[in-house]
């Protein structure tokens, strides 16, 4: 949902010429994703996580950076003050280098693995729990 939030607002910001209107598509794709959030893991707040840091490695303005703690620390309230502490923490670690400049970046060769490395991640962890399912049924 982040990725496809992502790709719309990126196409509505090279698209759209007028201001009003591209920032009101802007405006209703996050809405709209921002509504569709809520059905997902981890709510909004990840939803909003992933946006945070999207617009830090854009823009590197201190919105975003303050988004990024903020959006992490309500993910993880359901844990603990501390957990959701140490979180907010870890993410801000993570930031820092964003910070220095776009070469630090170039590592991120080819550039698709950054995107697909999240999505690809849970598709390995759901084969492996159908594969578990699998065996357990088979030892029983």
């Amino acid at each position: 949902l982040s990725v496809v939030t992502i790709y719309g607002i990126e196409q509505a910001s090279r698209q759209i010429k007028q201001a009003f209107f591209k920032y009101f598509v802007i405006g209703y794709i996050f809405a709209l994703a921002g509504v569709l959030s809520l059905l997902t893991d981890y709510d909004f707040f990840g939803f909003l996580s992933i946006l945070s840091f999207y617009g830090w490695f854009k823009s590197q303005k201190a919105v975003f950076a303050i988004l990024v703690l903020i959006s992490t620390f309500a993910m993880n309230l359901n844990f603990s003050i501390l957990c959701a502490t140490i979180s907010c923490l870890t993410s801000f670690i993570f930031l820092l280098p964003l910070t220095k400049s776009k070469k630090q970046t170039r590592f991120l060769k080819p550039w698709w693995l950054f995107y697909a490395y999240y999505p690809l991640h849970l598709a390995i962890l759901y084969a492996i729990a159908i594969l578990l399912k699998i065996l357990e049924i088979i030892i029983k």
